[in-house]
Order: C-alpha cells, then sequence, then structure tokens
C-alpha cells in the first residue's frame, strides 16, 4: 500500500513514482522541499511501525534526537542537488527502538530546476551490523570460553615487546 498527498493539496507525486513506491520491498519516502512527508510505502510501515496515515503532510518522525545535525546535513546536501548513496545511519522506530539503514536518496526537481521534492531509499542493515559485530568478536575470542584467542594475545605480547615494557 502507498499513501501520498493528492494533487488538490498542492503536492503531486506522479503515478510513476507511486507505482515504484507500491512494489519496492524497501522503505521508499518522498519528502517535499521542508522535509514534510508527501508519500511513505507499505514497506516504510513494517520497518518504522508510522502507518502512513500517522505521518503524511507532517516532517519525518524517524530521526533520532541525536543524529539531527547530520540528517540535516544530509538533507541539505540534497536540497542542493546532490545525491545521497549508500550512506549508514541510524533511525528510530516507532516504539522507540533504532534500526541501522543504508540511505540512498536522490533531489527530484520541477519544471523550473528547482528542488521539489526529495526520495528516499533505505535499506536495514542492522542485522547485517550485528553479524558483522559477532564476527570481529569471534575473530578475536575463544567461541567457547569467551578468553581472548592466540592472534589476540600474541597482538599484545608484540605490543609489550615492541614498547620495551617488561611482560606482567
Amino acid at each position: 500500500m502507498v499513501t501520498t498527498v493528492s494533487a488538490s493539496s498542492g503536492a503531486v507525486v506522479d503515478d510513476n513514482l507511486s507505482a515504484l513506491l507500491a512494489v519496492l520491498p524497501v522503505p521508499m519516502v518522498v519528502l517535499d522541499h521542508h522535509g514534510v512527508v508527501l508519500s511513505w510505502n507499505g514497506a516504510a510501515e513494517a520497518v518504522f511501525g508510522w502507518t502512513a496515515h500517522e505521518v503524511m503532510t507532517k516532517a519525518i518522525p524517524i530521526i533520532p534526537p541525536l543524529e539531527r545535525d547530520r540528517a540535516n546535513e544530509i538533507f541539505y546536501r540534497l536540497l542542493d542537488g546532490h545525491p545521497v548513496v549508500d550512506t549508514e545511519i541510524e533511525r528510530r522506530r516507532k516504539d522507540g527502538s533504532s534500526v541501522v539503514l543504508s540511505l540512498s536518496a536522490a533531489p527530484l526537481r520541477d519544471a523550473t530546476g528547482q528542488v521539489a521534492r526529495i526520495v528516499e531509499i533505505y535499506a536495514d542493515i542492522t542485522a547485517k551490523k550485528a553479524d558483522h559485530r559477532e564476527l570481529e568478536r569471534l575473530a578475536r575470542h575463544d567461541p567457547l570460553t569467551g578468553a581472548v584467542n592466540r592472534t589476540v594475545l600474541m597482538s599484545h605480547i608484540d605490543g609489550f615487546l615492541a614498547s620495551g615494557s617488561p611482560l606482567p
């Protein structure tokens, strides 16, 4: 399901973009040049927890307070006409939990060449990031005992020897 602001309210999300929004299995959001949600697809509802009805014609609610400055920086870059590709960001769900995402976004221009809308596509990489952290941990620790493995131990010994410090 895709919800878009109608032409009668002054914002237009064309049929082609609406069709794309409807079939994408990843969250896709269309914002106006003020950051107001014009379109919110079903995948956005599933990932973030807000329904389209809750977010339409309002500022996008997914930005956590500590990420506001970075989010504004990205938004102004888009307003300046520069796309954003595969940028890792953190956002929040309706329940307050965090989600790590890869953001790709592009400015859409009106007939006069001005940026009128921003299209944002998100890929949820939360599980991928957790898997990566676990692999890093397993590379340095014994999976059974949790103790540091030989690689970490040798690295520490090499560091002590290189510094001239006696081993404890």
